[in-house]
């Protein structure tokens, strides 16, 4: 038995014809797949099989395609029906015998997305025709379930009649067609039809960003409806590429009559890392992967693409060395560890970093810059909220899942305050979770997090330790492979940045900053070529650890904890992970699929530079000693018993040893002091004596 829905009783007997004749070969070539079905999804007595009709394929005509794209609803329900008609003729014998399940055919359309359709190109001028589009998923609400069909049974004659509802919405026939013309009508629930809808919004992607847009351009959003197999085909953040018909959608409000323009997909393909795999599709990939190779093995490549970034800043080599390091990235194992590379600047205002974050979102395949100081923890993550018309509950996508698989920049974050713990867990993990309403939601993110902050105060204070100049949990500094400072530079390079700058002012073009990069040190490349090979290298370079790279990054940590002073940013086995990936992302960047001694090396000198900006000029560095803190009463009690149990060698101090304590601490009611402490537990009273915990 198939579950085909029944086409032709629907369309004229000429249109069906037609469609047989011109669609009847091509559908009989295709095979059938068995759908994928979620995992959170029961089985199901009716196995669905989905066939696709592609509209790149050689087998469709000129006139197949007119067809199918100007009148989808149309065609693509007879092409179910016509599928389902030629299996029945192939499996004849074992149908009638009576097969214990059944069948249901599902036709999806993959478009080209070479031909992607603009959202500002969506308009009522497209209603009813098949259109494709690109996007990410920045809003997905849970699915429900909706009547498509409701019989009822008139009152007065008893005649059934089948509707066809619209969104859900229960719409009475009108006059019975029977003589008595009534129009009392009772709907049978139980031969009702039901089906699951899901509902989409679509961001449309912006592209490169190169700061260059217009303030108030918002980018377009789309609604897009999923029904049946591809209801959780996609999810927050994850960028699609789906193919469908654009019909006018009723709006939520129940006393609201308007309508809006969405799309119901009849395929959709997410790729969590399709703006990276859009960049490899346009590039010739033998001329090009040679060319590629071939620019890598020149000595000056990796100075010239850190030139090619931020040619305005003057200087600043090694920070620049390091941001393309952390867009490149290091090796995805197998293995649950990450690959990418954090990098956090902290530095007096005024020096660039904001400038140096933008350049590497110009770089990067896909992007998201966001303010620490606008951006709440709900807009950096992850977030449920609620349609104010509707009712339903929706995921949200925030930064660093719009940042997912390429970086993340965020600026000023030092001015966030309870943001910091929201980028814990995608930061070492890199998963978004969250449970609320009842709702638990996890996403996984792979996104490298580039940060840029203020000291506390505003400017570095060289009397302090490191810790207590950036204005961060130390959780959170743990987290970020590379932490270097920016001091503003008064020594002999005064002269030459001044000059860098009136060149800039001279120049006001594009080709004016290369000329002032080119001056500063470096030959600059354009934008697209170094986005394209940061993209290829990225794809198709893994490089392993040789031997000798493992030693020398081993002996390194080694002796660096053994050095550690308090003061200082801890030593954790989180350090000899950055120094591996440093080292694989600077032999990536060369196109070689082995770190050698040469780049376990370089990454050991480019993490010694960072932490020795931290640490200032040692020659004019005064550190002075903190200031004894003054201990409390409680502190000295504790002491005090604690000197008392040393002497005697027995953990049970009589009350009056205990109550002469508190009096020596300064307590005015020391009774009340000790009552105090046996209630928090700090002793315990065993018996006529006070034991002292933690001894």
């Amino acid at each position: 038995m198939y579950c085909a829905s029944l086409a032709p009783l629907s369309f004229e007997e000429e249109v069906v014809v037609e469609m047989w004749r011109l669609f009847a070969a091509f559908l009989a070539s295709l095979s059938l797949q068995p759908a994928a079905t979620a995992s959170n999804q029961a089985p199901s007595a009716i196995a669905t099989f989905t066939f696709a009709v592609d509209l790149r394929s050689d087998g469709l005509t000129a006139e197949m395609r007119t067809a199918l794209v100007n009148q989808p609803q149309v065609v693509v329900p007879l092409l179910e029906f016509f599928r389902a008609v030629l299996d029945y003729q192939q499996n004849t014998e074992e149908h009638r015998r009576g097969a214990p399940g059944s069948k249901r055919l599902v036709c999806s359309v993959i478009g080209d997305d070479a031909c992607a359709t603009s959202f500002d190109a969506l308009g009522a001028s497209l209603l009813g025709q098949l259109v494709v589009i690109r996007g990410t998923v920045v809003r997905m609400s849970p699915s429900r379930v909706i009547c498509v069909k409701m019989a009822f049974r008139c009152g007065l004659c008893g005649a059934i009649v089948e509707v066809s509802t619209e969104d859900g919405v229960l719409i009475y026939p009108g006059s019975c067609r029977g003589r008595c013309r009534g129009y009392k009508w009772s709907p049978l629930v139980e031969q009702g039809k039901c089906e699951e809808v899901q509902v989409l919004k679509i961001q449309e992607q912006s592209g490169v960003y190169d700061g260059s847009t217009g303030g108030g351009n918002i980018h377009k959003m789309m609604t897009v409806e999923l029904r049946g197999i591809w209801i959780d085909a996609a999810t927050v953040g994850e960028s699609v590429i789906l193919c469908g018909v654009l019909f006018a959608r009723r709006s939520e409000g129940r006393a609201d009559a308007t309508q809006q323009i969405a799309v119901r997909a009849y395929s959709i393909e997410g790729s969590r890392h399709d703006s990276e795999r859009s960049v490899l599709l346009s590039m010739n990939s033998l001329e090009e992967s040679a060319q590629f190779y071939e620019m890598a093995r020149h000595p000056q490549w990796f100075a010239r693409l850190c030139a090619s970034l931020a040619p305005s800043i003057f200087g600043l080599q090694h920070v620049k060395e390091a941001i393309v390091l952390a867009v490149v990235g290091g090796t995805a194992h197998t293995m649950r560890t990450r690959s990418n590379i954090h990098l956090l600047m902290v530095g007096d205002p005024g020096l660039g970093k904001s400038q140096l974050l933008r350049s590497a979102c110009t770089i990067a395949a896909r992007s998201a810059f966001v303010c620490a100081h606008t951006s709440s923890s709900c807009g950096l993550t992850l977030t449920l909220t609620r349609d104010p018309t509707s009712g339903e509950t929706a995921f949200e996508a925030g930064a660093v899942v719009h940042g997912d698989g390429g970086i993340t920049c965020i600026d000023e974050i030092d001015k966030g305050v309870t943001e910091h713990r929201a980028l814990l867990e995608v930061m070492e993990q890199e998963t978004v979770s969250m449970a609320k309403a009842g709702m638990v939601f996890s996403v996984p993110v792979h996104t490298a997090i580039l940060a840029a902050g203020n000291p506390a105060g505003g400017q570095f204070d060289e009397s302090k330790a490191v810790t207590a100049n950036l204005n961060l949990s130390p959780a959170l500094l743990s987290r970020f492979d590379i932490v270097v400072c920016l001091r503003d530079p008064h020594t002999e390079c005064t002269r030459s940045l001044s000059e860098h700058v009136m060149r800039l002012h001279r120049r006001h073009d594009e080709a004016g900053a290369r000329l002032a990069g080119c001056k500063s040190g470096g030959i600059t490349l354009p934008v697209e070529l170094v986005q394209r090979f940061v993209a290829f290298c990225r794809h198709h370079c893994h490089p392993s650890l040789r031997e000798d790279a493992s030693e020398v990054l081993k002996s390194h940590y080694l002796k660096s904890r053994a050095e550690t002073k308090d003061d200082e940013l801890a030593v954790t086995p989180r350090f000899l992970q950055a120094l591996i990936r440093v080292a694989e992302a600077r032999a990536k960047v060369e196109l070689r699929h082995e770190v050698t001694a040469e780049d376990a090396e370089y990454a050991v000198e480019l993490l010694r530079q960072c932490s020795g900006s931290l640490r200032g000029n040692p020659h004019t560095l005064s550190v002075r000693p903190a200031a004894a803190k003054k201990m409390s009463q409680r502190e000295m009690i504790i002491n005090a018993l604690k000197a008392e149990v040393c002497r005697t060698g027995v953990n049970a101090l009589p009350y009056p040893v205990v109550l002469s304590a508190c009096e020596e601490a300064g307590c005015r009611n020391a009774n009340a002091m000790l009552h105090q402490l046996n209630e928090v537990g700090v002793i315990l009273k065993i018996g006529d004596k006070y034991q002292l915990r933690g001894v």
